[in-house]
């Protein structure tokens, strides 16, 4: 199994950090204006209807199965045993 290391996850969130700001770099030096790209009638028409249609597709298809397997699988056979059993450890080291 693989460890996972805080400093390597730190390094992965800088690079991402790193490379919006190198983005952001290169659209201004090619002249382009991310503020007006966002606050244009058009964008705003684009962003309402991708978030209407997300919406929808929530709301009809994905909601009742995802509360199903959170409430009904995740918790009671994940997350609880989890939990358990980190507190046994810590009693356990006690």
């Amino acid at each position: 199994m693989k460890k996972i290391n805080n400093r390597n996850r730190g390094a992965g969130l800088l690079k991402t950090i790193l490379i919006v700001v190198v983005i952001i770099i290169v659209l201004s030096y090619i002249g382009f204006d991310i503020r007006s790209a966002i606050e244009s009638d058009q964008s705003k028409k684009n962003f309402g209807y991708v978030k209407a249609v997300t919406v929808t597709i929530w709301e009809r298809y994905l909601e009742r199965p995802v509360v199903y397997l959170y409430n009904d699988i995740f918790i009671p056979y994940i997350w609880n045993p989890a939990i358990d059993n980190l507190k046994k450890n810590a009693t356990d080291k006690k």
